[in-house]
């Protein structure tokens, strides 16, 4: 009996596991329709619903699309994907502030860079957090789907 627990709760776990793994990817775009003309579709979609041009694609989203990948919207993307898009360029921006403001003299002897480093990724994707959750909030109070099954009504 021990042993069928063991094997059952490590079928749990992998379970679990791929769960998390199909969570992750799940924003990924599997219809016939493409990216592009699925974010023209997008935009009075969500302008019908009260949601800004601005507010639907910020600025960050614009950029990873310009550099050619292909991310869910905010209102369409899964946690992990938004906090990874708009944590990373508060993490690069709060490094590049932190360094600036303490120019004359970056580091004391006694000061570690990775904690340096840590205490600012903290803070970036503490914000990008934030905001994922608030995106996911209202994209659930809206019923939009996921950026998969999303045909632009």
């Amino acid at each position: 009996r021990e042993r069928q627990g063991d094997v059952r709760r490590d079928r749990l776990r992998w379970e679990a596991w791929l769960d998390c793994v199909r969570f992750f990817f799940s924003s990924r775009s599997t219809t016939r329709m493409d990216h592009s003309e699925k974010l023209k579709r997008m935009y009075p979609h969500l302008s019908s619903l009260g949601i800004d041009e601005m507010s639907a694609a910020p600025p960050f989203y614009r950029l990873v699309w310009i550099l050619g990948l292909r991310v869910a919207p905010p209102y369409f993307g899964n946690i992990l994907s938004i906090t990874m898009v708009l944590g990373t360029p508060m993490f690069v921006i709060f490094c590049i502030m932190g360094w600036l403001l303490d120019w004359p003299r970056p580091f004391e002897p006694d000061d570690s860079v990775l904690a340096w480093i840590a205490a600012r990724a903290m803070v970036g994707y503490a914000i990008g957090l934030f905001f994922a959750v608030k995106y996911r909030y209202k994209a659930r109070k809206l019923h939009l789907p996921s950026w998969a099954r999303y045909s632009g009504t």
